[in-house]
């Protein structure tokens, strides 16, 4: 596994089912096509803006991935990136995000030690699949 972190974009966490690629996305200096993977669920909430970016909309998880896969039983699908002396720049709206939501976009060290009860490979902080 390569150093680095994964980034994990979230709204309103549900539990997860089976993983679905959504499609590829552009990331500016990645060596490497990225794609955009999550949990089934998150079907109903993601809209794919070509493959310059993607909204949540009411709900979702997503990661991403260097694997186009339909499954999480892969545990290196996950885009990692080492950003020592880089930076990583995205662009949020969060007008439309309401009280009581978690809207939030973030770095962790994926994959875990161990798939989760939702099968995919999370691990923060707080050791959540350990």
């Amino acid at each position: 596994r390569s150093a680095g972190v994964s980034l994990l974009l979230l709204i309103a966490v549900f539990g997860a089912n089976e993983a679905k690629n959504f499609g590829p996305i552009d990331v500016k200096g990645a060596d490497q096509q990225i794609y955009v993977v999550g949990p089934d669920w998150t079907s109903d909430f993601i809209e794919m803006h070509g493959t310059s970016g993607f909204s949540l909309n009411g709900g979702g998880r997503v990661y991403f991935a260097v694997k186009p896969e339909d499954g999480f039983g892969d545990p290196d699908m996950y885009w990692q990136t080492n950003l020592l002396g880089s930076h990583f720049a995205y662009h949020l709206d969060l007008s439309n995000v309401g009280c009581k939501c978690n809207a939030a976009g973030y770095f962790i060290d994926m994959p875990g030690p161990a798939a989760g009860d939702g099968g995919d490979w999370y691990c923060d902080a707080n050791f959540v699949n350990n």
